[in-house]
């Protein structure tokens, strides 16, 4: 006699009405409430702290970059300095003019980030208590929440991430629809975030080394191009050059100007003006030598954050010298580059934060009683007053303008109390500290280093781990440290800590 598994016949309903199967629904919700009751409460809590949030501080926070996010869905282009994903997603939204319906989106994908993990987690027989905890960081972390609440890409692309990991890591060996689905996701998430790319790379190189059959890899692989090929031709036929945006090498440049030595580079001479004389320990942070007056501005002319926007200096020609001269830079200095990026590594790890690059940046990543408004403040130079203006970020538009536009009334932030100053003194205790974050990202190594060979759950604990690894390091090598950089990472950090506690056990 051959086992064959069936679905179990669902149980007739009573005669003169439907009672018995309302009331087994009923108590199947129930036991599944039951089972997950613990993720159930911190979920909960979770939607408790976010709703605070968006009651406190109306319609959204804003930073920097929220004005080209927003200047490019409402005057859709390649934007040559970031991929327009994000915008894409403020476009589909814009016909109900409500940032705060945006800000609500971010806070449920935000969620739904710890449901999926925590589904990973115990459907690889993680304990629901250990899956819980391991889930935590994700949904009371309040920078998680915080940043949640910007208009900014970095919760779109965590969502799209995270989803493409859980599916990867879902089966031993995933099918050829899970690979392919995760291969569409991980390309949005690319165009969304430009690191995005690099881990596309790792997950492709994840899928290879797993052999899940022909089929698999190439529904990961067509599915995964198909978008990133159509956009680097849509790029093509604006700016002439098959490319995501023309920023990489900027950024890249920015990145070494803290310690790159012309005398020791010798770089040619269409490359030589790009060096600056001033000795290391008297130049600018990274950001500086972008988003202000600086050797750039001999590739692209001029440049005036107000008289003109930031798009004139990220030009084809502008990225690739750029691009070269920070490569050289790199080859030439090799000790001094690491010693840059393992000392931002270690920036993101210590207990407390520091104002870096400045203390306005770090605000900006904080509840506080003055947000930023959508009138940018610019100095005219150290030491002199700052003055307000309506500053243009995407030709076309200004950031007042264009926030206004979108949400068809002003979008400067209202504070509202007393939500404000509740998720304030909870931002006094609910994070996690730097050194926390370095525990649970040497637990996850040490899960995946100490599984057993024929233990499956080394695959998926591999892939987490191995992301939320590069997620860490990918910032600092290529641009500069961000504190908002580290975020995407922490719950996949966190979920391979809690995939390694029961491999771990076991080896012991």
């Amino acid at each position: 006699m051959t086992a064959v598994e069936t679905a179990p016949s669902a149980p007739a309903p009573e005669a003169g009405g439907l009672g018995r199967p309302r009331w087994a629904g009923l108590a199947s919700v129930l036991r599944l409430a039951g089972a997950h009751r613990w993720f159930g409460l911190a979920l909960a809590a979770g939607l408790v702290v976010r709703a605070v949030a968006v009651l406190g501080y109306w319609p959204a926070l804003w930073f920097n970059d929220s004005f080209e996010y927003v200047g490019v869905a409402l005057r859709l282009q390649p934007y040559p300095i970031r991929p327009d994903g994000y915008s894409f997603y403020l476009r589909a939204l814009e016909p109900l003019h409500s940032f705060r319906l945006v800000v609500i989106t971010q806070h449920l994908m935000g969620l739904g980030v710890a449901v999926l993990l925590y589904a990973l987690l115990r459907r690889w027989g993680v304990p629901g208590w250990l899956a819980t905890l391991g889930s935590l960081p994700q949904l009371l972390d309040v920078h998680q929440v915080q940043l949640e609440s910007l208009i900014l890409s970095d919760t779109l692309f965590t969502a799209l991430l995270v989803a493409a990991v859980t599916l990867l890591g879902w089966r031993a060996r995933p099918s050829w629809r899970l690979a392919g689905a995760a291969g569409l996701l991980l390309a949005l998430a690319t165009l969304t975030r430009s690191v995005g790319l690099p881990l596309l790379l790792l997950a492709g190189l994840y899928l290879l080394v797993r052999r899940p059959g022909w089929r698999a890899a190439a529904a990961f692989g067509v599915l995964a191009a198909a978008p990133v090929a159509g956009y680097a031709t849509w790029y093509h036929s604006v700016h002439g050059q098959y490319a995501l945006s023309s920023s990489e090498g900027i950024f890249l440049y920015s990145r070494v100007m803290q310690f790159a030595d012309c005398a020791t580079i010798h770089p040619p001479a269409d490359l030589a003006g790009l060096c600056d004389p001033r000795p290391p320990a008297d130049r600018e942070p990274s950001s500086n030598y972008i988003w202000r007056s600086s050797p750039l501005d001999r590739v692209t002319g001029s440049y005036s954050p107000v008289d003109g926007a930031p798009p004139q200096r990220f030009t084809p020609r502008a990225n690739e010298a750029a691009r070269q001269f920070a490569v050289r830079a790199i080859l030439a200095q090799p000790g001094d580059y690491l010693r840059l990026v393992g000392r931002d590594l270690l920036r993101g790890l210590a207990w407390e934060r520091e104002p870096f690059p400045n203390a306005g940046v770090l605000a900006g990543y904080e509840f506080t009683l003055e947000p930023k408004k959508t009138t940018m403040g610019l100095s005219d130079g150290p030491g002199r007053p700052e003055r307000q203006v309506d500053r243009v970020f995407v030709p076309g538009g200004t950031a007042r303008g264009d926030t206004a536009a979108y949400e068809a009334n002003p979008a400067d932030t209202a504070v509202v109390q007393p939500f404000a100053d509740m998720i304030i003194g909870y931002q006094r205790v609910a994070f996690l500290p730097g050194p926390v974050l370095a525990a649970v990202v040497l637990l996850g190594l040490a899960g995946v280093l100490a599984a057993r060979r024929r233990d499956p759950r080394r695959w998926p604990a591999l892939l987490l781990w191995g992301v939320s690894a590069a997620l860490l390091v990918l910032p600092p090598a290529t641009a500069q440290f961000d504190y908002r950089y580290l975020l995407p990472a922490v719950p996949l950090a966190a979920a391979a800590a809690a995939l390694a506690g029961p491999m771990l056990r076991r080896r012991g």
